[in-house]
């Protein structure tokens, strides 16, 4: 197994890591090996391409003049 040295942790944060790990009854480092192992090794969800279509934001203003041909009378002249 290999050791992995954190420097400078904030205290707020090393007391809320004790607190956690108190609660689920492991100690400190192992509570860590958990927290890493549950962050590490999810996957992210997939997505259809209709539900990232949906996330696109809709235009508030009137964008159909983006989409107007020229008036047919000045092609002619």
């Amino acid at each position: 197994m290999t050791d992995i040295l954190i420097r400078d942790i904030d205290e707020t944060l090393d007391k809320a890591l004790k607190v956690r790990a108190i609660e689920h009854g492991r100690t400190r480092e192992a509570e860590i090996k958990v927290i890493l192992k549950s962050v590490v090794s999810r996957r992210p969800k997939k997505r259809s391409l209709a539900d990232a279509l949906m996330d696109i934001p809709k235009l508030d203003a009137d964008v159909n003049h983006l989409f107007k041909r020229p008036d047919s009378s000045a092609r002619n002249r």
